[in-house]
């Protein structure tokens, strides 16, 4: 009788190998064998050189790259970077230790006391084993990666483009040939959506690679979380469905899970930044997940899931990025403005009117903003003359002149001040003048899904303007059609820019639905008009346009603001501001219970009375 073969595991880990017992390693996917699991270790897999286990771990060529094996950076951004695998076996991922993913427990918790490293480590696995994971793998691609050209380019577009915006990986993160598949991809991912829908490679749409990330997240094969917690602030800036339907598939839910898991590890907390060497990163994950909570929170009118009471990691600075320079400075610079945009947000509670005080301290935040903006994203320089163009500079004043028209809309007396009227109509000007050097760059498809918000706000105040300034009635128009434009090119990749484009429309073709909308508003009576007379409260508005007149046909409208005495409106003689200041009217400050913010759900294209209460009456602007 022959002797029985006792089979070999064609996985161990190192330690297993080393003592000469039995190891599960390939039974588990929780990434630790039983024995390392029991002493509370982290299993480094033992690189034998067997035959059959060589071709147990052989990489699967995925259809994108069948004739190319490897992803062979060539230089470019990504310079000296080493081969990576065109699909990794489902147990590789980038290393982390125990402590990297032990969940944060707050000092107040009981759960605090006592913490067993071993028990941050159990190592227990799903429903699916190691040879089901494989099979789905082997299935759906999932961790295939592109061919080497595609790959750089892609790269490229992320570390070019959106990075500035959304800083979470670095370049060196790719150099590491053992990099993960889903790190990768999720690069590769964010550089796919800075493209031209038309112009997308054969399977190297967002969608493609969104596919095969979610299945990956699903198969839970990648260990290192901060991977994890890096691809899903990536999927929190897209958006492909409309913001109307109620989805998990949507950037409100990925950048939701996102921030959850930088809660969960603690990333909310100063203090957890001493005890790692990416310190400098996990900041700018965290930052980016508050301005990205802040701009959609004001965007849906949604509430905030990272409320600033509610953490004390210090703002970023430059030196939180391996390389220092322009997009350090916008994404710091972006990060204060959001903080702002954030306590504005505070304010917006229909049901009270902001007390002015606090609307001059918004202005005033707004103001030191402006005078703070680094030199290199300036405009213009001192002498009035415009600088270089630089979109990042474009789309960081976009967002600044939106927090301007966001103070106004605010509800309060302010809304009766013609000066803040008027400031929030240039803003709406200089916004599209911005916009305009954008579009005719044909530098639309960098933007990102919220600018589609940025838009409509600013066309707040733009759709009445004519009834204010109507000799400027060609302008408005024409400012307009720009947003359309770029609407209208935004919309082949979200469509939650049609979606704006669609409301926009409706409200033009509509002018007549805000008077019929006057009566409806809570809170309107006949009161005495005395913000014209008060109105030097507001008197250094201008300070807020540090732009040349020829920047924008509105700003000179700023000319006659801050006079002494009553506010003379342009276009209007000083005896009809005296009539109207005498003449008592209709008080439309207060709008009662409705919403400040651009709340999707509100504004729905059945329902645009809604959509049009939001704004003061035709009656209400002065002519």
């Amino acid at each position: 009788m022959s002797k029985e073969i006792r089979s070999r595991a064609s996985l161990v880990c190192s330690r297993c190998h080393e003592r000469k017992v039995r190891c599960d390693l390939i039974s588990q996917t929780g990434g630790n064998c039983s024995n390392c699991q029991r002493e509370g270790r982290h299993c480094s897999i033992h690189a034998g050189s067997r035959k059959r286990k060589a071709a147990a771990i052989a990489p699967i060529a995925g259809p994108e790259n069948a004739s190319v094996p490897t992803v062979n950076m060539a230089p470019s951004l990504l310079s000296d970077v080493s081969p990576a695998p065109s699909e990794s076996r489902t147990t590789h991922t980038t290393p982390i230790t125990v402590a990297d993913r032990r969940g944060y427990f707050g000092d107040q918790s009981v759960m605090s006391f006592s913490l067993d490293a071993r028990a941050s480590d159990d190592g227990t696995g799903g429903i699916l084993t190691t040879s089901d994971v494989n099979a789905i793998l082997a299935l759906t691609r999932a961790a295939a990666l592109p061919s080497e050209a595609l790959s750089r380019a892609l790269a490229d577009a992320y570390f070019k483009e959106m990075f500035a915006r959304v800083p979470v990986i670095d370049v060196s993160e790719l150099e590491d040939a053992q990099s993960s598949p889903l790190l990768r991809l999720s690069v590769y991912f964010a550089g796919s959506m800075m493209r031209r829908p038309k112009d997308y490679p054969s399977g190297a749409s967002p969608k493609h690679f969104f596919a095969k990330i979610k299945t990956l997240l699903a198969l839970d094969v990648e260990k290192n979380v901060f991977v994890v917690l890096k691809t899903l602030c990536l999927l929190g800036s897209w958006s492909w469905r409309s913001p109307q339907q109620a989805t998990l598939d949507c950037p409100w839910q990925w950048a939701g899970m996102a921030g959850r898991l930088a809660i969960q590890l603690g990333l909310h907390r100063d203090s957890t930044y001493a005890a790692t060497s990416r310190d400098g990163t996990n900041r700018r994950i965290w930052w980016y997940l508050v301005n990205n909570d802040v701009l959609q929170s004001a965007c849906y009118g949604r509430p905030s899931m990272l409320r600033f009471k509610e953490f004390d990691v210090r703002l970023p600075e430059s030196y939180d990025f391996v390389n220092p320079g322009v997009d350090a400075s916008f994404f710091c610079t972006f990060t204060r403005l959001c903080s702002i945009i954030s306590s504005i947000s505070a304010l917006a509670n229909p049901r009270h009117d902001v007390a002015t005080e606090d609307i001059s301290k918004q202005l005033d935040s707004i103001l030191q903003w402006i005078k703070e903006v680094p030199e290199e994203l300036v405009l213009f320089d001192a002498t009035g003359n415009r600088k270089p163009y630089n979109r990042m500079a474009n789309e960081l004043h976009g967002f600044y002149l939106v927090a301007l028209i966001l103070v106004y809309l605010l509800p309060g007396s302010h809304r009766q001040s013609p000066n803040l009227r008027t400031s929030v109509i240039v803003a709406a000007s200089c916004q599209s003048a911005l916009l305009q050097e954008i579009l005719y760059r044909d530098e639309i498809s960098y933007l990102l899904p919220i600018y589609g918000w940025v838009i409509l706000v600013a066309t707040i105040p733009r759709l009445f303007a004519s009834a204010m300034f109507p000799d400027l009635s060609a302008v408005f128009a024409e400012e307009l059609d720009i947003g359309r434009r770029i609407l209208r090119q935004m919309s082949d990749n979200y469509p939650s820019a049609a979606l704006v484009l669609a409301k926009i429309d409706r409200l033009q073709q509509d002018r007549q639905a805000s008077r019929l909308m006057q009566s409806s508003i809570t809170g309107c009576g006949v009161v005495q008009d005395t913000d014209r007379q008060g109105d030097s409260l507001w008197s250094d508005v201008r300070l807020l346009f540090p732009f040349p007149e020829t920047f924008s046909p509105c700003i000179s409208l700023l000319r006659n603001l801050g006079l002494s005495g009553p506010t003379i409106v342009v276009g209007e003689t000083a005896e009809a501001a005296a009539e109207a200041a005498a003449e008592p009217r209709r008080a439309t400050g207060t709008v009662g219970d409705i919403p400040w913010q651009a709340d999707w759900s509100d504004f729905s294209l059945d329902d645009m009375e809604t959509f049009v209460s939001f704004f003061p009456p035709e009656g209400a602007w002065p002519v």
